[in-house]
């Protein structure tokens, strides 16, 4: 089992780091302030993640400007990862939960995404030996970009929600 840490460097960028802050492995970062597109660079290969549908939670993952995968969002709380190679993945979260996991076509649950409750700009990924080697840079920034997608749309929501209860 391998354990990445990634940190925020800063509270309200959106920017995210892969690694110890004096050796870092990749980096996510989002093009925008209200865009939900991002870039994935690390030392072997760079993703643009592209959100094609905010409505329906489908995203485009390009490499040198071509189409590798793609994401979308067939039930709640399960994103599913389709590579232009046939393989798919799905990504789980439990309700009320901060914490994500990749699941194989095969259900072996092969990388995790957690955060402590309190602890907002950093956290761990652990990947489990059985990763497959050409997926798993796909897989490390694809899932953290949708635990970073899905955690600011319930802060949203949240904030909607209380409005909407202070004014009415």
């Amino acid at each position: 089992m391998e354990t990445i840490p990634w940190k925020q460097p800063k509270l309200f960028s959106k920017h995210y780091v892969f690694g110890s802050a004096l050796a870092p492995i990749a980096r996510l970062t989002f093009t925008g302030t209200w865009s939900n597109d991002a870039l994935y660079t690390s030392e072997t290969t760079s993703y643009f993640l592209k959100m094609r549908s905010s409505f329906k939670n489908e995203v485009d993952i390009l490499e040198n400007g071509e189409l590798i995968a793609d994401v979308s969002m067939p039930d709640w709380g399960r994103y599913t990862l389709r590579m232009a190679s046939g393989r798919w993945y799905t990504l789980v979260s439990d309700m009320f939960s901060n914490s994500y996991r990749w699941v194989s076509n095969a259900g072996e649950e092969l990388i995790w995404y957690s955060q402590g409750l309190l602890e907002i700009c950093n956290g761990t990924i652990l990947l489990a030996a059985n990763v497959p080697p050409e997926d798993r840079e796909l897989l490390l920034c694809t899932g953290f970009y949708l635990k970073q997608y899905s955690d600011q749309t319930v802060v949203l929501l949240i904030i909607f929600f209380i409005l909407f209860i202070v004014i009415f």
